[in-house]
């Protein structure tokens, strides 16, 4: 899928034909985008690579399973629940504001996933309807 790019036209090319490599070129790179894009965000959410010495954080996807333990019934929920028993309204409020917000994170994350995924579909629709590369 991804390969070497397509060739690009050079100056020695009379006008027309360097055109049509252009536009050649052009097109397979917009077929191929989407797909990549895509891929990348895939191994971005399950790479433990964070690029920054001295961190122990682990992939997105494994954080957030931490996450869902803790705020989901996990190990962690039953200590995070009897902390919430003994809480002030304030300490409450901020427990819900970062509820709120992991949802909101989560929301976007399915948005920008579903958007990845209408990108491939489209491109799979624009190569079938418009035949052969």
């Amino acid at each position: 899928m991804a390969g070497l790019p397509m060739p690009k036209p050079t100056a020695a090319m009379p006008g027309a034909e360097a055109d049509v490599m252009m536009l050649r070129a052009r097109r397979v790179e917009a077929l191929r985008s989407p797909a990549l894009v895509s891929l990348s965000a895939v191994r971005a959410m399950s790479s433990t690579d964070d690029h920054q010495t001295g961190t122990t954080a682990g992939s997105p996807l494994a954080q957030l399973d931490a996450l869902i333990g803790q705020y989901g019934g996990g190990p962690q929920f039953e200590a995070w629940s009897a902390g919430l028993a003994g809480q002030s309204e304030h300490g409450l409020l901020i427990e819900l504001t970062r509820m709120r917000s992991m949802s909101l994170s989560l929301r976007q994350q399915l948005i920008e996933q579903q958007a990845r995924t209408s990108a491939v579909f489209s491109t799979i629709l624009a190569t079938q309807a418009g035949g052969n590369l």
